[in-house]
């Protein structure tokens, strides 16, 4: 079995919006409580 590559280190950055769609409602909470975050801003 051939290995795979590693990934390069990944950021996300979250904005404030009036406004959230349904899907960056969803997403927003899971990326916050993820195990994989690191320090976010103003915490």
């Amino acid at each position: 079995m051939a290995s795979l590559p590693v990934l390069p280190d990944v950021e996300f950055i979250a904005l404030a919006a009036k406004r959230l769609s349904r899907p960056a409602q969803a997403l927003l909470p899971l990326l916050h409580e993820s195990d994989l975050r690191g320090s976010w801003i103003g915490e």
